[in-house]
């Protein structure tokens, strides 16, 4: 079956949360030109010029005991409690990822990956451990949903009390990284502006029937 294509974005459960992630319209064609290998990956940049982003990251996978992957997919948690409508910035495609596809290579943090790094770079005699928190999305849902919440609740009150609560969400979402690039068969739903242009549809189109 063709993926589904949607203009609104569904509400989520409040007992559960989605993997999604953003892409620009002419980023499609990775995923179904052939040249390309129809898949899609991200790359870590530096955003400024003295950022050293890399390193930090490499820091930051070296801490938590996993290799460093050059070949990786950036997605958000998306909940009721916290969403990620500001995600639209990094690109008005949306991708829901199956859960049940890309649970074994996918890790949910406690914040965005640039933020924790960067955070963890500035603890020099500090234990580290306090400020990141990361799961296997094999982890019980429910589980990884309560630890979220969490961290979500620990920020909210720290932003407010200008206290330290600790582990708290480092950023403004959570992110969820998919340790291999992504396939058309990694994808459950897209969901599309209505104003996007028809060559660039027919592309979303194309991926939609890949399957």
């Amino acid at each position: 079956m063709p993926i589904p294509i949607q203009y609104i974005t569904p509400e989520s459960s409040a007992r559960s949360f989605q993997i999604v992630t953003h892409i620009e319209p002419y980023e499609v064609k990775f995923l179904v030109q052939k040249r390309f290998g129809c898949q899609f990956w991200a790359k870590d940049e530096d955003a400024l010029s003295k950022e050293h982003c890399r390193d930090n990251i490499e820091k930051l996978y070296d801490l938590m005991k996993i290799p460093n992957s050059t070949k990786f997919v950036s997605a958000f948690v998306k909940s009721r409690d916290f969403s990620c409508d500001f995600a639209g910035n990094f690109g008005s495609i949306c991708l829901f990822l199956d859960i049940e596809k890309i649970k074994d290579e996918t890790i949910i943090f406690n914040g965005d990956v640039k933020n924790l790094a960067y955070k963890l770079s500035t603890q020099k005699n500090r234990p580290k451990n306090r400020f990141l928190r990361f799961h296997s999305l094999t982890e019980r849902h429910f589980d990884i949903l309560i630890a979220l919440q969490r961290y979500y609740w620990n920020k909210m009150a720290w932003a407010v009390q200008k206290k330290a609560y600790y582990p708290r969400m480092i950023g403004c979402y959570f992110e969820a990284r998919v340790f291999r690039p992504i396939v058309s068969k990694d994808i459950k739903m897209i969901v599309i502006p209505k104003e996007l242009e028809p060559k660039e549809k027919k592309n979303v189109e194309r991926l939609a029937n890949s399957i």
